[in-house]
């Protein structure tokens, strides 16, 4: 899963990704993608479309992957700092 086909789609950087993609391309095309995102932190993404495998397609899934690696970053981060905060008042 970590060198499937239509990685590019979810791979940005250096994170490592294993995904798995499906895609319906009857009614106007649907197409899906899991991914597994090995950072600091791992997590996992699940995206669905009615734009089938086009350009736009492409470019939301990736911008979304991005989006979501930054969005797993600063909530590891804001977690730290509130828990960080914590123990001082306890403490």
């Amino acid at each position: 899963m970590k060198v499937s086909d239509n990685l590019e789609y979810v791979k940005s950087g250096d994170v490592e990704v294993a995904h798995k993609y499906g895609e319906y391309v009857e009614g106007g095309g649907y197409y899906n993608d899991v991914s597994l995102n090995f950072t600091e932190h791992p997590f996992a993404l699940s995206i669905t479309s009615t734009l089938g495998l086009t350009d736009r397609m492409k470019n939301l899934f990736l911008e979304t992957h991005k989006l979501a690696i930054e969005f797993n970053n600063l909530y590891y981060k804001e977690k730290g700092n509130y828990c960080m905060e914590k123990s001082h008042v306890l403490g």
